[in-house]
């Protein structure tokens, strides 16, 4: 969905964060599948600057490969365009759940996400507080594992 000059100028003073009307509605949905776009566009130019990048430095196979089993995260822009690729599919998945008009939902809760947050991170799948206990259960799994691995 392509917006004309006049939709995007419309689009530049809109703020879903002043929107009175119902939650998701179609302008709010137009606002941010804008935003979500253009955060895709922004970062896939990144990976394949990053991967031009890589091509022309002319490395071997050999070398890429002993490198990597050396330290693969020591190579920061191998890491950044890691995490770009994890979230232009972090982002086509809001963008398919604008479609699917489930938009907004947390997926754990199935809560309304505020429109504060999605404003900030238009990706986000989870409420503040549904994230922070996905977190928090994240982190225990880890030491949990952690301490298993200990006692061997």
């Amino acid at each position: 969905m392509s917006l004309s000059k006049t939709q995007k100028a419309a689009a530049a003073e809109y703020s879903p964060l002043t929107d009175k009307g119902e939650y998701m509605n179609p302008r709010m949905l137009d606002y941010f599948r804008e935003k979500l776009l253009a955060e895709k566009a922004e970062r896939t130019i990144q990976i394949e600057n990053h991967r031009l990048e890589k091509r022309s430095s002319g490395e071997r196979l050999a070398e890429i490969v002993e490198r990597a089993s050396n330290n693969a995260a020591s190579e920061p822009d191998d890491v950044m365009a890691a995490k770009n690729k994890k979230l232009v599919a972090t982002i086509d998945a809001a963008l398919k759940r604008i479609d699917n008009g489930t938009y907004g939902i947390c997926l754990d809760t199935g809560e309304d996400i505020p429109v504060a947050r999605l404003d900030a991170r238009p990706w986000a799948m989870y409420t503040i507080d549904a994230q922070e206990k996905r977190e928090r259960n994240q982190k225990l799994r880890k030491d949990d594992l952690k301490h298993d691995l200990d006692t061997i």
